[in-house]
């Protein structure tokens, strides 16, 4: 619900172990530039590797006692061939050339193209895979909030904002609360695919069942059931609902707590503990008006009119369509402290004088509203027969059911726990405001779980008062969508479990976008505060945390707030990533240092005076011979250029400068003219020295490493 700005950058997704969740969230553009050098390392990776391979064939051909001429000139390939391309179309060239002249040919090219063919496809594929390293640009991802305003929702009162800011925050709850509802419609209905969460969890776990109506119920009132006979009541409960896991509080899980809701209600009869429906006359700003009011006996006392000495007279609303009122505990107190009841009234209702839970009583009115069929729905009972006939045609329009009462009881009680999954440890089922006094007893929260905790009751506490109550209203009635008008269709025998399930499912909606409100305020605007801005008390928000010294755990709590998001991002696992940047790296640096190694290590251990293997010593030789410039310098010295010598790198030159011999032909061969072989000999600087002589090629690879 809450459209949150994310947090880019390095983080650690507790989901899994730190090392395997640490995560890299980047925009979109960043996240491309990053696959694209990615890939680009990954197909220069490839080159090395192919390199490191025709390495290790070039010495294990070079180490060979016993070579025809194909496997030298396949070693020749293997030391010069720089891709694949090259490589297989060469092994091609040699087949299609040798074949028919010695025997068994494909099986000295064949497995070398086959090899090419598989490596470029591997790395093709290594290619292609390098995108999992990130998620989905289309997809929803894990992200963290980025916090603005972080902190308690604490909304001010009408003598703190005045009444057209007061107003303004009734308005902002009530559409809160609507949004909530289109989503509990929407998603707990199985029509997610229409609405993408920002929640971590879009659907929390609960189960509801029937059970016995709560004792304090029966003490003078009862539960009833369809047509208003004994019933049931109906109970909603989370379990225990993780704080990481459910709700998106990133943390180990040492620093985890569980937190629980479970609401209990009942339609209950009125008539045990509440009077006739009543009109007052009342001065409203100057002129008369007159309000509609039912009596709650608080005390249990037998009273029978609205002026009973300890009866509370409750407004009620009388408009032509289902609406609802709720009063609390607190509330129903209030009440009883402004009607000036006499001091000897006490409040011994065991309906409201309850300290283990947050009671709500429900108050739903029917207006003029009628049904086509009866309604056996305890809750919306309506069997009282009306029959609509028109006076100047004499027809009979059908009969309609109007409601049996004039309003209808839903009385629920809240229950929540907190508990410690670290010692298993867990406080008793109790009321938002006893569950502060929980965190202090035997729980043994360490820093982060209390801050988590506070986090948790607070929101609770504004999310019980605030929206359920005065924001929905009859909007929250399920039963609304079956009136049109003031003719509605009939209701289901259970329409009042519908009812309780869905504004449970609804209450879990808006407590979760309030744990994302924590983190960030959605409205809140840096040097343009908005109405909204102005509704929420801005120099208390991290008052219950400072007073706790508990400062660095909110901080903390504040960036680690988890929200799904579909927005320009892209996550990149940072272990992954850095797995193929790293094995790339490491097979680059190994490609252009292995020969180099290689001939170093052979050197060394010749100047230490130990002999090499017979094969070791060829392939020694052939690391050399087999090069590109050294086969050119023996083509030349074969065509009449002598006066070798060594280069820096282990590069034939000569010392002075010579004319290169005309190419010719010779048996469809190309070879380089022995013709004016004396005429390139002469124009060769003679030495004074004779001694002075071609290198050998064993002097030339001493005095690579010399």
């Amino acid at each position: 619900m809450s459209n949150l700005a994310i947090h880019t950058g390095i983080w650690v997704d507790h989901d899994l172990h730190p090392m395997i969740g640490a995560t890299l969230t980047t925009s979109i553009r960043m996240g491309n530039y990053l696959i694209a050098a990615i890939s680009s390392l990954v197909a220069w990776a490839s080159v090395s590797a192919w390199s490191i391979l025709m390495f290790y064939l070039h010495q294990r051909y070079a180490s060979r006692p016993d070579k025809d001429l194909l496997d030298q000139q396949l070693q020749v390939l293997f030391r010069s061939s720089a891709t694949l391309r090259d490589t297989f179309t060469d092994a091609i060239r040699l087949q299609r050339a040798w074949a028919g002249h010695i025997g068994r040919t494909a099986r000295h090219t064949f497995p070398v193209a086959i090899v090419a063919v598989v490596w470029f496809a591997a790395f093709a594929v290594a290619g292609v895979f390098v995108s999992e390293v990130a998620s989905k640009s289309y997809q929803q991802v894990a992200v963290l909030a980025q916090p603005l305003d972080c902190g308690d929702f604490m909304p001010m009162g009408i003598s703190e904002v005045g009444g057209s800011h007061y107003q303004a925050k009734v308005d902002y709850l009530m559409l809160s609360a609507k949004r909530a509802r289109e989503y509990t419609s929407l998603i707990y209905n199985g029509s997610s695919d229409r609405y993408q969460s920002a929640f971590k969890n879009p659907i929390l776990p609960s189960k509801g069942e029937y059970v016995d109506c709560p004792s304090p119920w029966t003490i003078n009132t009862t539960c009833l059931g369809p047509n208003a006979t004994q019933g049931l009541a109906y109970r909603m409960d989370t379990g225990q609902l993780d704080s990481h896991t459910h709700f998106g509080i990133n943390a180990p899980k040492r620093d985890r707590i569980t937190y629980r809701k479970s609401v209990t209600c009942g339609v209950l009869d009125p008539t045990s503990f509440s009077l006739p429906v009543e009109t007052m006359t009342h001065l409203v700003h100057g002129s008369l008006v007159n309000q509609t009011y039912i009596s709650l006996r608080v005390t249990g006392a037998n009273q029978s009119s609205i002026a009973g000495d300890c009866d509370i007279a409750v407004p009620i609303s009388t408009l032509y369509d289902l609406d609802a009122g709720y009063f609390t505990r607190r509330s129903v107190f209030k009440l009883y402290e402004e009607q000036n009841l006499p001091t000897s009234c006490t409040m011994t209702n065991p309906m409201f004088n309850r300290t283990d839970a947050d009671v709500t009583l429900w108050i739903v009115t029917y207006g003029g509203l009628e049904y086509e069929s009866p309604v056996d729905d305890p809750l919306f009972l309506a069997h009282n027969i009306s029959s609509v006939t028109s006076h100047l045609e004499g027809v009979n329009w059908g009969t309609s059911y109007f409601p049996t009462n004039s309003f209808g009881f839903l009385a629920c009680y809240d229950q929540f726990q907190i508990c410690n999954p670290s010692n298993g440890r867990c406080s008793n089922l109790t009321g938002a405001n006893d569950m502060y006094r929980a965190i202090n007893s035997s729980l043994d929260f360490n820093k982060v779980q209390e801050t988590t905790a506070k986090r948790l009751i607070g929101v609770a506490k504004v999310v019980g008062y605030y929206y359920m109550g005065s924001a929905l209203g009859g909007f929250g009635l399920l039963a609304a969508d079956y009136s049109g008008g003031v003719m509605g269709h009939s209701l289901p025998p259970d329409q009042w479990v519908t009812e309780i399930r869905a504004w449970f499912s609804t209450h879990l909606v808006v407590f979760q976008n309030q744990l994302l409100m924590w983190a960030r305020k959605p409205w809140s605007t840096p040097g343009n505060p908005t109405v909204e801005y102005s509704l929420i008390n801005m120099t208390r928000l991290n008052a219950t945390y400072k007073e706790s010294g508990l400062m660095n755990e909110f901080t903390d709590q504040c960036t680690n707030q988890l929200i799904r998001s579909s927005a320009a991002v892209q996550n990149f696992s940072i272990l992954a990533t850095g797995f193929v940047i790293f094995t790339c790296l490491l097979i680059i640096m190994t490609a252009t240092l292995l020969p180099t190694c290689v001939r170093y290590s052979r050197a060394r251990r010749m100047e230490k005076g130990k002999e090499l293997s017979e094969k070791t010593e060829a392939a020694r030789l052939a690391l050399f011979a087999d090069e590109k410039y050294h086969l050119l310098a023996m083509a030349l010295r074969a065509s009449g250029v002598d006066k070798w010598e060594c280069g820096k790198g282990g590069i034939p030159i000569t010392k002075k400068p010579v004319h290169a011999p005309r190419l010719a032909e010779e048996h469809g061969l190309s070879c380089y003219s022995t013709k004016n072989s004396k005429d390139v000999a002469e124009t060769a600087v003679k030495t004074d020295d004779a001694a002075q002589d071609d290198l050998t090629l064993s002097n030339c690879l001493d005095e690579t490493f010399a």
